[in-house]
């Protein structure tokens, strides 16, 4: 193409109006006779046409010429993020509403789930609706947050240390475990001591066990071979290998799991099937799912007693850069609890009333920006202040399941959020249409705005 010029000219046809002319036919006598008909008529519709003219132009350049660079993860965020959350229902007072939006597109977050048939070894569950399979994910019911049952929380890369030799002919390595609590309860389990492939050589008289008080010496030790619950002393544990000193004895796999002692919501079957041993219901649109890579197991803490005004302290790095579930409500980082000389201090009050379950949960991606907002009394829109793409959405502590619970827009676009109309009810649900006058904007979404009672 060598030039261009626009001119007016012919786009189309469209529809302009009937007139009527007499056609000839037929009547039930067989004389032939001239009837009105209605025919529809078109007008030629004028608009700007382009014309290209083509020929072969030769273009000298002097210099260097670089090609321009697409960065794919800053485009998409760019082009696709919106930046209005907008809720299903609105709420008589105002709440917190937290949010993580991912840095680039992931495929892990705001999975579906759906249910699945009885099997022989399992009762009804259900499977996630993804082209990723994984067995390692955080589950939603109705915002709430729901518990895996426990795995092994020992990491796959512990070893034992520093063997020193004893007076007794005996050798010993030990490995310190700061991801535990004092007064938790753990399963401690030997499983080494029975699987040969787990060592090179074995020997009769090798033995591992853990220490609860800080020292592998007096009785708070245990030493056998069975899986036994244990109650930590103190906030670690020292797990401790001992064979004679002539044995050449080794791990080739770490020799012990610890586990976590809590009643779990379901069981994870493999293959993306997890099965609800609590009550879940039977409605998949309350489910929300997310995949984690499982290189983080997820922490347990009992609140069987009172905090108030004093901070619990949790030292292991474990507990770090996870999020945290009371009783299934997110906990709100920095107010609730925060990070401090390398630990976790939860500030949160606990009700005196006991037996609260805190869970420490991996997140699905470590590359996100995490934010919140407050959302207004019976409004139902928050803007954000960035882009959000593939984003994860609590309110008040509850996640939210997009297309469900609420949905995205740009902000000032199809949705236009100044246009909201609010309304104060105790009963019923109110769908409200709104615009923004003098923009062209309109709220072609149902909003339900509702009351207190939400």
């Amino acid at each position: 193409m060598t030039a261009a010029s626009t001119v007016q000219g012919v786009i189309g046809t469209e529809f302009s109006g009937y007139r009527y002319q007499t056609v000839p036919t037929t009547d039930r006598a067989g004389n032939s006779i001239e009837v009105l008909k209605q025919v529809e008529v078109y007008k030629n519709l004028s608009g700007d046409v382009v014309n290209y003219t083509t020929g072969e132009v030769f273009v000298s350049v002097t210099g260097v010429v670089s090609g321009e660079q697409f960065n794919h993860s800053e485009d998409q965020k760019k082009r696709q993020g919106l930046n209005s959350i907008v809720f299903e229902k609105g709420s008589g007072i105002s709440t917190i509403v937290d949010y993580y939006s991912h840095n680039s597109g992931v495929e892990n977050v705001n999975l579906n789930a759906r249910p699945i048939n009885p099997t022989l070894t399992s009762g009804a569950g259900f499977i996630v609706d993804s082209d990723k399979i994984a067995d390692s994910f955080n589950v939603y019911v109705s915002g709430l947050y729901k518990s895996p049952d426990a795995k092994n929380i020992i990491p796959s890369n512990a070893s034992f240390s520093s063997y020193t030799n004893g007076s007794d002919g005996f050798q010993t390595g030990t490995y310190t475990f700061n991801n535990v609590m004092t007064g938790q309860s753990y399963t401690f389990d030997p499983v080494g001591l029975k699987i040969s492939s787990y060592r090179e050589t074995a020997h009769p008289q090798s033995s591992v066990g853990i220490a609860l008080s800080g020292s592998v010496h007096g009785e708070d030790v245990v030493n056998q071979t069975d899986p036994i619950t244990v109650i930590p002393k103190l906030n670690n544990v020292i797990i401790f290998h001992k064979t004679p000193t002539s044995a050449a004895d080794r791990f080739t796999n770490f020799p012990v799991k610890l586990t976590p002692v809590y009643s779990h919501d379901y069981k994870v079957l493999g293959s993306g099937q997890f099965h609800p041993v609590s009550s879940f219901g039977t409605d998949a649109n309350e489910l929300v799912v997310d995949y984690t890579d499982g290189s983080e197991p997820v922490l347990h803490h009992n609140f069987n007693h009172h905090q108030d005004s004093a901070v619990t302290t949790f030292d292991g790095s474990g507990y770090l850069n996870k999020d945290l579930y009371l009783d299934g409500v997110k906990l709100f980082s920095g107010s609730d609890f925060d990070k401090f000389g390398g630990k976790l201090r939860l500030k949160k009050s606990i009700p005196a009333a006991g037996n609260k379950n805190l869970f420490f949960v991996p997140r699905p991606n470590s590359s996100f920006t995490m934010a919140s907002g407050s959302l207004n009394s019976n409004l139902v829109t928050v803007d954000t202040t960035k882009k959000l793409l593939n984003e994860m959405v609590w309110r008040q502590g509850r996640r939210e399941k997009k297309r469900f619970d609420y949905d995205t827009y740009l902000q000032g676009g199809k949705f236009a959020p100044n246009g909201e109309v609010s309304t104060l009810a105790t009963t019923g649900v109110y769908h409200i249409f709104s615009g923004q006058a003098g923009t062209g904007f309109f709220n072609i979404r149902l909003t339900s705005v509702q009351d207190n009672a939400v």
